[in-house]
């Protein structure tokens, strides 16, 4: 079991090597299976998320609800879900690069509007009806619409971000949710903000990038954001 996180750990700090050059940050494994929604609801736990009353986990990017039907089946009812997802994709193909470009025509299916609109019928569905009444709550907005409207004042405790996975998108997205997490009022025994997010592969460079670039800044403490830059792999 060692040995293999360690080859885990080595084979992200090539990762990232290999993306960002002159680029060094610290990279920790974690031992969570098996789905994203486990995963997720791990991290949470070990965070201290659970015993939060009334605590926010925001998911960015719902698709199907896969996750999101996990992350309320396996959170205690306490913790609050909001799905974030258009169901639409709209980001041009002139911000992309062109191994995104292809990858999107290899997955042109996921960009057909008649499949995304049915998708998210499927998903509203299960936020519709996790209970109690009230817990969970849809959002078909984008994620820069969602950050920007409907989080003023009350924040959120986690952000697991896996929406556009282009190198525009993400960059986005980070710093947007970043800002949503510091708007959280610290009411009694404070918790770790956490800013999650999944396919930290080579298959997705963009990611990579971005994940790398501000862990970077938090290590040097530039950004409105705090912590101590260290990469959590799971």
């Amino acid at each position: 079991t060692y040995l293999l996180l360690g080859l885990l750990i080595h084979m992200a700090a090539q990762l990232g090597h290999s993306t960002c050059p002159g680029v060094n940050v610290k990279a920790q494994f974690h031992e969570h299976c098996c789905s994203s929604g486990e995963v997720v609801a791990a991290v949470a736990q070990r965070a201290g998320l659970l015993g939060v009353q009334n605590a926010t986990l925001v998911e960015v990017g719902v698709e199907t609800g896969v996750t999101s039907r996990e992350l309320l089946d396996l959170l205690p009812s306490r913790v609050g879900l909001v799905g974030v997802d258009p169901f639409v994709y709209d980001v041009p193909e002139t911000d992309l690069t062109q191994d995104e470009n292809l990858q999107r025509r290899m997955l042109k299916v996921r960009y057909n509007q008649s499949w995304l609109g049915a998708v998210g019928a499927v998903a509203q569905e299960i936020f519709s009806s996790a209970q109690p009444p009230g817990r969970a709550k849809l959002l078909q907005l984008t994620s820069r619409e969602a950050s920007a409207c409907c989080f003023e004042g009350t924040g959120a405790d986690m952000v697991f971000i896996d929406g556009d996975h282009s190198a525009v998108a993400v960059e986005k997205d980070v710093e947007a949710w970043s800002r949503v997490l510091s708007q959280k009022p610290q009411l009694g025994t404070s918790h770790a903000r956490i800013l999650a997010g999944h396919d930290f592969t080579q298959m997705f460079l963009g990611v990579v990038k971005t994940v790398l670039m501000y862990a970077t800044r938090l290590q040097e403490g530039r950004g409105r954001a705090r912590g101590k830059g260290i990469i959590n792999l799971a």
